[in-house]
C-alpha cells in the first residue's frame, strides 16, 4: 500500500494564482508558507513538497527573509481586502503540502486571527469546502483559489479510490521493463541494457499530470527529471509516482510491482526476492512476461512450476511479448500462442489466459500520442512498426476477437495488444 498518500499527490504549480506576481511577493509568500508548514508537521513528504514550492516561488532568489516580517506582509493586514486572497491560497497550499486539512488546523486558526469577521467567515467556507472534498458549493468570493481547491479535492478523491495491485515477473530479457514502461507511457523501469535492479520497485499512478515524477529511495524527490532518477541508487526498495499515460482514462489508484529477473546467473538472490514478493504481497494480478523468441528453458519451466504451487493461479496472466520481432517468412504468431498455451497446460495451468503483446511498439505510440520526445531512432522505428502492423498477419487485435480495428490512434493500440491488456487490468474484463 502507499506508505503515505502525499507520495502520489499531484500539484500543478504552473497554474498557481501567484505565478504572475512580483518576485518580492513570491519570496515573502514562500517564507510565510514555510513557517506554517513547520508549525503543523515534520513529515519528510511535506518537506519534499515544500522544496518544490521553494524552487517555484524563489526561482534564483537567494535572499533569506525574516519570517515574521513576511507574515505581516502576507496575512497581517485586516483592512486590506485585496490581500484576503493570500490567506485563501495559504490554506489551500497548506492542505496540498500536508495532505490533511485536520493537520493544518492549527495554522488555519492562526491565520484566522489575522482576519476580520467577514474574512474569517470566508476562510471557514473554504475549510468546509475542502473538508467535504468539493461536495459543498463554493461562492464567487473563493474564485481566486478555485484552481488550488480543485487540485486538493482531486487528490483526496483519488486517494480514497481502491487500488489495483499488479505484480510483474519474468526471466531476464523477456521484456518486463519494456512492458512496464508501455503501461506507464514513460521510461521509468530500467531495461536490461541498463543497470538491472535486484530489488522490488513500486510504480504508483497520480490523479493528474503535474509535470513531476516522484522518487523514493534513500531520499525523496518530488521533482525528479529523467536524468536525476536514472542516477539514483537502486540498491534498496524504491518507489515512483507519476501520471500513467493510459490508452483510456484510469479512475482509481494503480500500483505496478516490478520484481527482479529470476534467472540472473550473477545475482541468485534475485529469484528469492521475486518469490517472496509473490508470496507476501497482496495483488489483483500477476503478469508473467514470456519472451516469444525464447520459450521453454529449464529455468523458465522450474519457475512456472513454482508459481502454480505458490501463487493464486486465477490471477496469473501470461504476456507473450516481443512479437514485433517476428518475421513473416520465419515465424507464426498464431503457432507461437498455441505452443505456449499447450506448454502451460502440460505444466498444470487450466485455460491459461495469454495476451500477445508488442510492448515496445505500444510504448513508442504512447510517446507520440502524449507528446513526449522521440529520438530519431525511435521515430524511424515507429514508422516501421506502423507499416508492419498494418498487415493482417501482425495485427494482434485478431487474437482478441477484433479483426478490422482501423488505423486511427486507438486502432494502432489495439494492434499492439496493449489496449486489451489495459482494459483487463483497469476495467476488469475477465
Amino acid at each position: 500500500m502507499i506508505e503515505d498518500p502525499l507520495f502520489v499527490f499531484a500539484v500543478d504549480l504552473s497554474k498557481h494564482p501567484i505565478i504572475n506576481f512580483k518576485q518580492i511577493l513570491k519570496t515573502k509568500y514562500y517564507y510565510t508558507l514555510k513557517y506554517y508548514v513547520n508549525i503543523c508537521t515534520s513529515s519528510v513528504y511535506a518537506d519534499a513538497r515544500l522544496e518544490l514550492y521553494k524552487r517555484f516561488l524563489l526561482q534564483n532568489n537567494t535572499e533569506v527573509m525574516d519570517e515574521k516580517k513576511c507574515i505581516t506582509t502576507i496575512i497581517n493586514a485586516k483592512f486590506h481586502p485585496w490581500k484576503n486572497k493570500y490567506k485563501l491560497w495559504l490554506i489551500c497550499d497548506l492542505a496540498l503540502i500536508i495532505g490533511d486539512l485536520l493537520i493544518c488546523q492549527k495554522a488555519v486558526e492562526m491565520i484566522k486571527t489575522a482576519a476580520t469577521k467577514k474574512q474569517r467567515e470566508l476562510l471557514e467556507q473554504l475549510a468546509e469546502f475542502l473538508k467535504s472534498n468539493g461536495e459543498r458549493g463554493q461562492t464567487s468570493l473563493l474564485l481566486s483559489a478555485a484552481e488550488l481547491m480543485k487540485q486538493y479535492c482531486k487528490n483526496i478523491r483519488f486517494c480514497n479510490t481502491p487500488e489495483k495491485r499488479i505484480v510483474i515477473t519474468a526471466n531476464m530479457s523477456a521484456g518486463k521493463s519494456t512492458l512496464i514502461n508501455a503501461l506507464i507511457g514513460i521510461n521509468l523501469a530500467r531495461t536490461s541494457q541498463e543497470v538491472c535492479t535486484g530489488n522490488i520497485c513500486y510504480f504508483y499512478n497520480m490523479p493528474f499530470d503535474d509535470g513531476t515524477i516522484h522518487f523514493k529511495g534513500k531520499k525523496i524527490s518530488f521533482s525528479s527529471s529523467e536524468k536525476e532518477y536514472k542516477n539514483f541508487e537502486w540498491d534498496s526498495t524504491v518507489a515512483f509516482a507519476s501520471i500513467f499515460n493510459s490508452i483510456e482514462s484510469i479512475n482509481h489508484r494503480v500500483c505496478l510491482i516490478d520484481t527482479p529477473g529470476v534467472n540472473s546467473a550473477i545475482k541468485r538472490e534475485h529469484g528469492k526476492i521475486s518469490k517472496e514478493c509473490i508470496t507476501m504481497e497482496s495483488y489483483d494480478y500477476v503478469l508473467y512476461v514470456l519472451n516469444s523468441n525464447k520459450l521453454g528453458t529449464d529455468e523458465e519451466i522450474a519457475y512456472l512450476k513454482w508459481i502454480i504451487k505458490n501463487a493464486d493461479v486465477r490471477k496469473v496472466l501470461f504476456i507473450l511479448n516481443k512479437l514485433d520481432n517476428f518475421k513473416k517468412s520465419e515465424d507464426s504468431i498464431a503457432a507461437s500462442i498455441e505452443g505456449v498455451k499447450s506448454d502451460l497446460e502440460k505444466l498444470g495451468y487450466t485455460n491459461p489466459i495469454i495476451f500477445p503483446i508488442s510492448a515496445y511498439f505500444a510504448y513508442l505510440l504512447k510517446k507520440e500520442v502524449y507528446g513526449r520526445r522521440l529520438s530519431d531512432d525511435e521515430k524511424d522505428e515507429l514508422v516501421f512498426f506502423k507499416k508492419k502492423f498494418r498487415k493482417q498477419e501482425y495485427n494482434l487485435a485478431r487474437f482478441y476477437g477484433e479483426g478490422d480495428c482501423g488505423e486511427d490512434e486507438i486502432g494502432f493500440f489495439k494492434r499492439t495488444g496493449l489496449y486489451y491488456l489495459e482494459k483487463t487490468l483497469y476495467g476488469g474484463l475477465i
